[in-house]
């Protein structure tokens, strides 16, 4: 018996466990649970497909192994489940369920929860969710792609310590601004919002945690202007901004974004309206390696002078642009992507 309890304890400590059964009992039930929650809230015909289609292989059984058999769901070394996803490719905006967010409390080491296209409109009032931040204390990635929430069925998410990547696009988070993302984590480093409805942030003034965490932000398809350039101009980290499809017009201000300059190497602007010295307004962008302005109304003889002040520039893309020519440049640069 001694042996047996040494030998334990010496897994234990190399972060090694045998698996018995599976997964453990406890997270097998809550997955359960959590498949007959969302199986009761759905209409019949979404229903039959998501039950029999997506989630056949969770079943009730004693041999039925949650970690090696279940679609969705990944165990770590100690049979704990690490990732869940839960992503629909059929319900989306056609469902509107309200979330038991409680159900997800015994996944203490979560680290990568997908609940993306489940149609989730709001979480039940007092089940759970605002607790679901000192339950997943490892919880690194959340996406909730595809949904509906609103602006403020997001705000019983805060405190998540851990959580550096989070998805909110699709949704219709108009209103949203910083402080809310802000109260949901403050060391978020990548931050999707394509296609939710938002027209910019106020009172940022830099001031957000987030300009010294948020590495990689997509506001695509949306509805910001060209204020949306001096909102984000604290952010200090940001290499990867994606303003495509918005309401940029004419003249974007870029120059004097220091911040902005010396840290983004990816910026797109494509489908925007812009003025034709917008190469000149990126002269001070020298990190700057891949810039698309495909089909942002450029035309005529389009002045890149300033391109060689990008010295780190490898991807160009000017297509779907009316350009006759470009001028006071001695390169060479086309109407397609220069790779």
């Amino acid at each position: 018996m001694k042996g047996v309890i040494k030998w334990l304890w010496i897994m234990t400590v190399l972060g090694i466990w045998v698996e018995v059964n599976g997964c453990l009992e406890q997270e097998k039930a809550a997955l359960l649970q959590l498949k007959k929650n969302v199986g009761d809230q759905l209409p019949f015909i979404f229903r039959s497909v998501w039950l029999l289609d997506y989630l056949e292989s969770w079943k009730e059984d004693k041999t039925s192994n949650c970690c090696d058999d279940w679609e969705g769901v990944t165990c770590g070394l100690n049979s704990r489940v690490v990732s869940l996803s839960l992503e629909s490719p059929n319900l989306g905006h056609l469902s509107e369920m309200h979330f038991n967010a409680s159900v997800l409390h015994p996944f203490e080491e979560l680290r990568e929860l997908n609940l993306t296209s489940m149609g989730i409109k709001s979480w039940d009032e007092d089940k759970g969710a605002s607790k679901l931040s000192s339950k997943l204390k490892s919880l690194e990635s959340l996406n909730l792609q595809y949904n509906n929430f609103d602006a403020s069925s997001l705000s019983q998410l805060h405190g998540f310590l851990s959580l550096k990547y989070l998805f909110l696009d699709e949704n219709n988070l108009e209103g949203l601004q910083l402080h809310d993302i802000e109260a949901i984590s403050q060391n978020l480093e990548e931050l999707g919002l394509r296609g939710t409805e938002i027209t910019g942030f106020q009172n940022n003034n830099g001031s957000t945690k987030l300009s010294s965490s948020l590495k990689v932000l997509d506001l695509s398809q949306n509805m910001l202007d060209n204020n949306i350039i001096s909102q984000l101009s604290g952010f200090q980290s940001l290499h990867t901004l994606n303003l495509r499809a918005n309401q940029l017009r004419g003249v974007v201000p870029l120059k004097g974004s220091t911040n902005l300059s010396s840290s983004l190497k990816v910026l797109d602007l494509s489908y925007t309206t812009l003025d034709n010295n917008i190469i000149s307004q990126l002269s001070g962008f020298q990190s700057l390696h891949t810039l698309y302005l495909r089909h942002s109304q450029l035309s005529g003889n389009v002045p890149i002078n300033a391109l060689h002040q990008l010295r780190n520039l490898e991807v160009l893309d000017l297509s779907e642009n009316n350009i006759n020519g470009v001028s006071n440049y001695n390169g060479t640069v086309t109407s397609s992507p220069i790779i």
